[in-house]
């Protein structure tokens, strides 16, 4: 979580404030009003995976449905010009090879 929200960048706040993590299941809803921090998405974040406990290890989902992400993922912001979401899983999946 913590090197999603660092790549994201901010104007508004409001793709950062969407960015939504479920368990074993997409979360595709979005509240175009949600103007967020990267505290706010760190905490709203944590609280989701902090739930799991000592429960088996659930599929963890991250998305944001806002719909110019998909601008921001390919590329088209100066503050993540290689996008958010694959350098973040790229470089989580070098851990675990």
């Amino acid at each position: 979580m913590n090197g999603l929200v660092a790549k994201m960048p901010i104007d508004t706040g409001r793709l950062i404030g969407n960015i939504n993590v479920s368990l074993d299941n997409y979360d595709w809803s979005y509240n175009l009003n949600d103007f967020g921090t990267r505290g706010s998405a760190r905490a709203k974040g944590s609280s989701v995976i902090e739930g799991i406990g000592d429960k088996e290890m659930p599929s963890v989902f991250l998305t944001n449905s806002v719909y110019y992400m998909k601008y921001i993922e390919g590329g088209h912001s100066g503050f993540a010009p290689t996008g958010v979401f694959e350098p973040t899983f790229a470089a989580i999946s070098m851990w675990y090879r």
